[in-house]
């Protein structure tokens, strides 16, 4: 039963790489993935117990990928003093289907100035919530840039409140999706800024 399992999260990651997010089943699978490693915390106990060579090898196998896919959000990343002089910079990441179903636009633009952030990342936009958002923020973000080549409803706007330009477009590994990049100009400062998809 460890072997199957294991296998089973083995071949959920190849099928990942493989075909992205791009069958509905695989896109609710990565939804879920991290809690598919939980099973994990019960068998590892019950294969050291029984000391079955499978169900150690098994569980080996699957830890490794847990830590292979999030290892490195469990290393906790130093705090550094904030440079004299330097002011932080506030960044909103807004991932919804926009405009999705039933959806109030002006609420949910609202909402987005109510955060006063200095740049905002947006994901998941309909060629209509591209014009909503262009309409409701440009006034208050003068600085806008646009990447709308992935898929369909996968539209990207970086609005802010600083000078940008766009750097370059990267494919990620889920097929058709993208990233955006853009250099903003901070206290004459460049800082790249990258606009993804959170999962």
């Amino acid at each position: 039963m460890t072997v199957v399992y294991c296998a089973g999260l083995y071949l959920r990651w190849i099928t990942g790489q493989l075909f992205g997010d791009s069958w509905w089943l695989l896109a609710l699978a990565d939804t879920f993935a991290l809690y598919l490693y939980a099973p994990l915390l019960v068998l590892a106990p019950i294969a050291l117990l029984t000391r079955r060579r499978s169900a150690l090898l098994a569980v080996f196998a699957g830890a490794t990928l847990f830590f292979a896919q999030y290892g490195a959000l469990l290393i906790p990343i130093p705090l550094r003093a904030q440079s004299a002089g330097i002011n932080a910079l506030r960044v909103m990441t807004f991932n919804i289907p926009f405009p999705y179903y039933g959806s109030d636009e002006q609420a949910l633009i609202d909402h987005i100035l109510a955060q006063n952030a200095d740049v905002v990342f947006t994901q998941e936009l309909t060629p209509r919530g591209v014009d909503a958002l262009l309409r409701g923020l440009r006034p208050t973000y003068p600085y806008i840039a646009s990447e709308l080549s992935g898929l369909p409803h996968e539209g990207k706007l970086v609005f802010s409140k600083y000078p940008l330009r766009p750097d370059q477009v990267i494919e990620e590994t889920t097929r058709g999706r993208t990233s955006q990049v853009v250099i903003a100009t901070i206290d004459g400062q460049e800082v790249v800024l990258v606009n993804m998809h959170p999962t």
